[in-house]
């Protein structure tokens, strides 16, 4: 039977789409659902989330299956019926990355403090309302992460920390290297 529909309606961006649904007697509800050409919920199911990847088959190395499924047993966690989600691990083989539905994943996330973007979305509250870094105002690096690599290299290098030690103004001058240096001038080693 060949179609009904115009070539008009085919060509119609979805809310011109929706708006001639209601025009033409359906709900606005179901109009926005025929609209988005997506299922209720407009999102990842949960079995199309978890097809093929049931019990770590998905990990490839069946020992590398075998010991997150171990750890995730020690740590009180029963992987039937779940998925480990390398994404949301902490480290390998994080027991708090075996997930079972859609829900656990945004679950964790919020949990970890995550942004989830492509076929399960989550933002943390707040993440919107940070200030864009736009370039109006240049970049300072944070002081811990300038006195983080101070240390790492006063324990790789003894020599260089006991300079430093005995000079100040040594010290501070490789701060403001490594400063530079983080914060894009690479012209200051």
């Amino acid at each position: 039977m060949p179609s009904t529909i115009t070539k008009d309606v085919r060509e119609m961006t979805p809310e011109e789409f929706r708006d001639y649904m209601v025009r033409n007697g359906q709900s606005s509800k179901m109009a926005e659902l025929l609209a988005a050409r997506q299922p209720p919920g407009g999102g990842l199911t949960d079995s199309v989330f978890l097809q093929g990847r049931l019990g770590g088959r998905d990990l490839g190395d069946p020992d590398t299956a075998s010991q997150y499924r171990a750890a995730a047993r020690a740590a009180g966690v029963c992987t039937d019926g779940m998925v480990y989600s390398s994404q949301l691990a902490s480290h390998p083989g994080d027991p708090t990355a075996w997930v079972d539905s859609v829900a656990d994943v945004k679950r964790v996330a919020q949990k970890k403090n995550l942004i989830l973007e492509g076929g399960i979305k989550y933002e943390p509250p707040g993440v919107g309302d940070q200030p864009v870094l736009d370039g109006s105002e240049p970049y300072r690096v944070a002081n811990e992460i300038v006195e983080d690599d101070i240390r790492a290299a006063c324990v790789d290098n003894p020599e260089l920390a006991a300079e430093w030690s005995t000079s100040p103004q040594k010290l501070e001058d490789a701060r403001e290297k490594v400063r530079a240096v983080c914060e894009g001038d690479l012209n200051s080693t």
